[in-house]
């Protein structure tokens, strides 16, 4: 009678005790390897996977006892641990780290002695051990595997009981946080890329000791489980004849990527900042990380390219900016930053000023490597932002018109729209009026634009607007007096108060010792209206 293949995973990224280091990548790994076993080599979850809280002692000695009532003696099983491990440092007893252990006691620990009890229990064929942990190679006897060029039919015959740990004696990596350990990977990457039929338990281990060896300062170890007579079995993982599609695996993956090119506005970029596409975005970074290591196969690199996947280190960047704009975008209704925007939105201006300049230095060019992408072009296109668009000159036209309806009800030379104003439209009129005034200063405004402002506004509009406003007050002095010099406007008087005020500050300004004294204009103009000597 055939047997089934199955897997239990045991996985602990957090502790209840936060004496323990929390590890970056223990429940990634475990679900990735499940995944590809599942995928390409006919395994089946058995039990569900034990993860931060649930992996309580209790919780998986319960599991590792129960799988005597679940196993035939013709199924395979493997047992995934990645968590914290230690090693007591008199009797060299290797320890499991439950979630809630506590870092000075031992009393929740899971020892091996612990582990092999509840292996002895199970009568399946195949048992295998993947212990991703510091010091999990103490399960082993002092051998490694069989002779793996036995063939694939003898070695199934026997029982095994094995075990294939990150390291013996010694601490492991957890690796960079979303990239897996470097054990994990290194495993994963051969389940992934292998296309024999068949292979054993040893051919496996031999790839993944030297794959890991190779890229850190930890070496991986296998053999028989201490305890168990080596009868010369081993387990031999098998490809499915039929992949198909799955919900699981690197093809699936690949096909909701290019999938995503209609559904998310940020494609080819997928965050895994986005609770909606979190595991996509992951399994992109591993990607990028795999190309870099150079362990991702160039079969999978070509494909990825072909599809428009972009590895550049750097891509986040870009895109986190997109991200954030088109959360600008969503909120104001704006495709560019107004200048009364420009202070809150100031990341979003820096972001989109940088892509501007650098597609109008570099346009888009096939044959220029250093050229602005093509794919980030269209991103930006298809979401209705454009670099090639000038945006001062595309707003002209309402401009002239907002203008024009502002100095309808406000007086030319003397008043301008407020940039700090707190009505919208009049702050964005008031920023929109600074930036040509600042181009007419610098002789950069066409003749167009300076007639027409010309209209309402002095090119030294600060300077003028103080004389203009001088000059009004003048007026309305010489009104007041209308042929009696002797008369003074007293500020106590209503209608007269502003003019009174205005005429008690030049008569204290004047005064000798003043440390604030009237510009030389204004000292000119009244003495021209005899209103001083």
């Amino acid at each position: 009678m055939k047997g089934k293949n199955y897997i239990l995973s045991i996985a602990i990224d957090k502790y209840l005790d936060i004496s323990f280091n929390k590890l970056n990548n223990a429940k990634l790994d475990a679900k990735r390897i499940q995944n590809v076993l599942i995928e390409k080599y006919n395994f089946e979850t058995i039990l569900d996977s034990l993860t931060d809280n649930l992996a309580k002692r209790a919780s998986i000695i319960d599991s590792l006892c129960h799988l005597s009532g679940f196993l035939t003696s013709n199924d395979n099983i493997i047992i995934y641990f990645a968590g914290h491990g230690q090693i007591h440092p008199k009797s060299n007893i290797g320890y499991w780290i439950p979630y809630d252990a506590a870092h000075n006691s031992t009393s929740n620990f899971i020892n091996n002695t612990t582990v092999i009890d509840c292996i002895k229990a199970i009568d399946a064929k195949h048992i295998l051990i993947i212990s991703d942990s510091c010091f999990s190679g103490t399960f082993l006897l002092n051998s490694r595997g069989n002779d793996s060029s036995k063939h694939y039919a003898k070695l199934e015959e026997k029982k095994s009981r094995m075990l294939l740990a990150s390291g013996r004696e010694e601490t492991v990596s957890d690796g960079e946080p979303g990239f897996g350990s470097p054990f994990a990977n290194a495993l994963i990457n051969f389940l992934e890329s292998n296309k024999e039929k068949y292979f054993s338990f040893s051919e496996l281990a031999v790839k993944v000791a030297k794959a890991t060896g190779g890229t850190v300062n930890q070496q991986p170890v296998w053999g028989h489980l201490s305890s168990f007579p080596n009868e010369g079995g081993e387990m031999v993982f098998k490809l499915k004849t039929h992949t198909g599609k799955s919900k699981n695996g690197w093809d699936a993956k690949f096909q909701e990527f290019c999938d995503a090119r209609e559904t998310r506005p940020e494609w080819p970029y997928i965050s895994k900042e986005n609770p909606d596409t979190k595991s996509l975005g992951i399994w992109c970074i591993e990607q990028r990380h795999f190309k870099r290591k150079k362990t991702l196969s160039q079969e999978r690199e070509q494909k990825l390219h072909n599809a428009g996947f972009i590895f550049t280190p750097n891509i986040h960047k870009f895109f986190n900016g997109f991200g954030k704009f088109l959360a600008f975008m969503h909120n104001t209704g704006f495709d560019y930053i107004p200048n009364h925007l420009r202070t809150k939105y100031n990341e979003e201006l820096a972001w989109l000023t940088l892509q501007q300049k650098s597609y109008r230095n570099n346009p888009c060019d096939s044959n220029n490597p250093k050229s602005y992408p093509q794919y980030r072009y269209d991103i930006l296109k298809k979401n209705g932002i454009e670099l090639n668009i000038n945006r001062v000159e595309d707003a002209w036209p309402q401009f002239k018109i907002d203008l024009a309806k502002f100095y309808e009800k406000n007086e030319k030379f003397i008043t301008i729209p407020s940039q700090v104003s707190s009505i919208i439209h009049i702050a964005a009129l008031g920023n929109k009026l600074n930036d040509y005034m600042v181009a007419w200063k610098k002789n950069r405004l066409s003749d167009e634009k300076v007639k027409f402002i010309s209209q309402y506004v002095d090119k030294d509009y600060q300077l003028n607007r103080d004389k203009r406003a001088f000059e009004k007050k003048l007026k309305e002095f010489r009104e007041f007096q209308n042929g009696n010099s002797k008369k003074i406007p007293k500020q106590g008087k209503e209608d007269i108060t502003k003019l009174g005020q205005w005429y008690a500050g030049i008569m204290t300004a004047i005064k000798p010792n003043r440390s604030k004294k009237l510009p030389a204009w204004k000292i000119a103009r009244l003495r021209e209206e005899k209103i001083i000597q």
